[in-house]
């Protein structure tokens, strides 16, 4: 289905069945995958958790090293206690492994696929109404299996799973569906494809078929009624549902650890924030997040921080800051004032997100290569 299979993937690939959300079987979604994988040289292992795949798909705690040339370790002692510019670096033999360079950080956290096990894969069905001109509603169900780069790397004909399995699924189901794809750097790779019970109907392609860039509206909104930069935002609204007991326990790490950084990791602090927060988001959560919206959690944050906290550690003195803009705007109360103010919005936003539903259906899956094991 694709010409040339980039190596960033794409930003929109979703395929909207014409069928309501109740209907879909589970066994059935699971033998259309099945099928659908089998274009790629993979099939399914088996269903795993949520638990198994978050542990296998995330980032994971590592030490951060410097490099030492053996010429250097080999008169380690030496230099080590020698009165000259290196004295500023500070060595431990019993801490430390010569063989593998000075440790500079411990449990740093990257987030980077590296880390990710290429076996394992999602799938979301969400629910979904478009209305149509004549005013009646039409049930669609937006379908979406994701995979991480490792995988993509490994097996590149994985960008087309969403369309094969689309097309398994209006064949399943003897209905209708339409494919859309946008390119992540090329608006010309646009694409959307109708299918019905298998087939294919109408194909439109280039730019503004999905996202409208020069238009007033999309190929696809005008002709189908789907609006997928609207779709997008209401995903991304789904999943941050879905995902929000996962996030609210990172989310509250963070906020304990820039507390504690600034001297401000009080149960009265907490207790006083968290009900000046919730209170700005009842009164603002109809508003789009505009620097309008987030206006007044800068000024609370600020007075918090210029009446409770202690930025010794962190500000750099006007003296130091000469000659080193960068560090210095680091340093800047307005700069941790707005990184402080963003992490507030997210956690407050994440809690209201405990509360509410969203019309997904998860699936969390773990392959392995057609006719033999596959390879992490």
């Amino acid at each position: 289905m694709a010409k040339i299979y980039p190596q960033a993937g794409y930003f929109l690939d979703l395929f909207f069945l014409q069928k309501p959300f109740e209907v879909m079987d589970n066994a059935i979604f699971l033998s259309c995958l099945q099928t659908a994988l089998s274009h790629v040289g993979l099939r399914v292992d088996n269903t795993v958790t949520k638990k198994e795949f978050s542990s296998r798909t995330r980032s994971v705690p590592v030490n951060r090293y410097v490099r030492i040339p053996r010429g250097f370790l080999s008169k380690y002692d030496e230099r080590a206690t020698a009165r000259s510019s290196l004295d500023v670096i500070t060595f431990d033999p019993t801490k430390k492994d010569t063989l593998e360079g000075i440790r500079l950080e411990s449990d740093v956290h990257f987030d980077n696929t590296y880390f990710h096990d290429s076996r394992y894969i999602s799938a979301h069905l969400l629910k979904l109404q478009i209305q149509a001109d004549d005013g009646v509603l039409i049930d669609y169900m937006i379908v979406k299996v994701s995979y991480n780069f490792k995988l993509m790397k490994a097996f590149p004909k994985i960008v087309d799973i969403n369309g094969y399995l689309g097309i398994y699924l209006t064949r399943a189901y003897s209905c209708s569906g339409l494919y859309t794809r946008a390119g992540s750097f090329a608006r010309s790779e646009e694409l959307a494809i109708n299918f019905h019970n298998g087939e294919e109907k109408d194909k439109l392609e280039g730019a503004d078929t999905c996202i409208n860039y020069v238009n007033a509206t999309s190929k696809v909104a005008d002709r189908y009624g789907i609006d997928c930069r609207k779709i997008i935002d209401y995903m991304d609204d789904c999943m941050s549902i879905l995902y929000a007991p996962d996030d609210l326990i990172e989310i509250e790490t963070a906020r304990k650890k820039h507390f504690e950084r600034y001297k401000m990791d009080r149960p009265e602090v907490y207790t006083k924030l968290d009900a000046i927060l919730g209170d700005w988001y009842k009164k603002s959560r109809a508003m789009k997040d505009t620097p309008a919206r987030i206006k007044p959690v800068v000024g609370v944050v600020r007075q918090m921080l210029e009446r409770e906290a202690d930025l010794s550690a962190v500000m750099i003195a006007p003296e130091e800051a000469e000659g080193k803009a960068s560090e210095a705007n680091l340093g800047t109360l307005d700069r941790i004032v707005d990184d402080l103010s963003r992490l507030l919005v997210s956690h407050v936003t994440i809690k209201n997100n405990l509360y509410r539903e969203a019309p997904v259906r998860e699936f969390y899956l773990k392959l392995e290569r057609i006719n033999s094991s596959a390879s992490s």
